[in-house]
C-alpha cells in the first residue's frame, strides 16, 4: 500500500505538469469597450429658453396690396412669452453629431405654405433636401431665400401652385415675399435630427443622444443665436438653461 503522504505528492505533480502543458490558458471573460457602452446608451438634453429684457412692442402689419386676401392692419407679437418669459417657438439644435440616431423616413417632403399672406408655419426646421413651397392663396406670391444677406434662392408661385426646391446648404434661411413686402417667415435646415423648437413653456427635449461634447444653437428671430456647449453622459444627458436677450 503507497502511503498516503506520497499519494497527495504524485497527485500535486501530475496537476502541475497538466497546468504546465496540457491545459489550456483561462479565457477571460468579454467585457464591452466604454464606446461600446456609450453607443448603447445615449443621453437626453432637456431644458428651457427665457428672454431677459424688456419685452418689445408688437409689430404693427399694414397691408399695401391683395387686401382681399391678406387682410387689413394689424399688430403680431415679435415675441411670444409665458408668464415666467419662457420663449415660445425658439429653435435648438445640436451642431456636428457625427454619429447616432438615423432621420425619421419623411412621408413627404418638408412643406411651407403660403396662406393668408403669410408663412405657415412661420418657423420650421427641415432636414437638408427637398423643400415643397404650395400657394393656398388665390393671388401670386414670389417667395426669396436669404441666408444672412445674400439672396440664394426664389420660388414663383402662382395661386394654387405647388414648386419643389432643393436646399443643400444648412443653416438659416429668410423667406421674404417682394410681391408682399410684410411677409416673413424662416427655415433652419439641418444635417442631423437633433433638434426640437421651444414649446409654449419655453421647454425642450432632443432624445437618444450619443454621449459627447457638443455645441448647442439656440435661435429666435427676435433675439438671434446663442451657442452654448453641452456635454451629455451615457445613460443620462444634461441639463440646459439657456437666456436670450436682445
Amino acid at each position: 500500500m503507497i502511503p498516503i503522504p506520497l499519494v497527495c505528492r504524485l497527485v500535486a505533480i501530475a496537476v502541475t505538469s497538466a497546468s504546465a502543458g496540457s491545459l489550456p490558458a483561462p479565457v477571460e471573460p468579454l467585457t464591452p469597450s466604454v464606446e461600446d457602452v456609450r453607443e448603447a446608451a445615449p443621453g437626453t438634453i432637456v431644458g428651457k429658453v427665457v428672454f431677459e429684457g424688456i419685452t418689445p412692442p408688437r409689430r404693427r402689419i399694414i397691408p399695401s396690396a391683395d387686401q382681399e386676401v391678406c387682410g387689413g392692419m394689424r399688430e403680431v407679437d415679435r415675441i411670444v412669452l409665458a408668464p415666467d418669459r419662457g420663449i415660445q417657438g425658439a429653435v435648438v439644435y445640436l451642431k456636428r453629431v457625427e454619429r447616432g440616431k438615423p432621420w425619421p423616413k419623411p412621408a413627404a417632403p418638408a412643406r411651407i405654405e403660403k396662406s393668408n399672406c403669410g408663412f405657415l408655419p412661420r418657423v420650421q426646421v427641415v432636414p437638408v433636401g427637398e423643400v415643397d413651397f404650395v400657394n393656398s392663396d388665390p393671388i401670386a406670391h414670389t417667395v426669396h431665400l436669404f441666408q444672412n444677406q445674400t439672396l440664394v434662392s426664389h420660388v414663383d408661385l402662382m395661386h394654387h401652385h405647388r414648386i419643389t426646391k432643393s436646399l443643400d446648404e444648412p443653416g438659416l434661411y429668410r423667406l421674404e415675399c417682394d410681391v408682399h413686402g410684410w411677409e416673413r417667415g424662416w427655415l433652419y435646415v439641418v444635417e442631423n435630427p437633433y433638434y426640437d423648437l421651444s414649446r409654449d413653456d419655453g421647454s425642450f427635449r432632443i432624445t437618444d443622444v450619443p454621449p459627447g461634447r457638443y455645441t448647442l444653437i439656440v435661435w429666435h428671430e427676435y433675439t438671434g443665436e446663442e451657442s452654448i456647449p453641452v456635454a451629455v453622459t451615457a445613460n443620462g444627458g444634461a441639463s440646459v438653461h439657456v437666456t436670450l436677450k436682445r
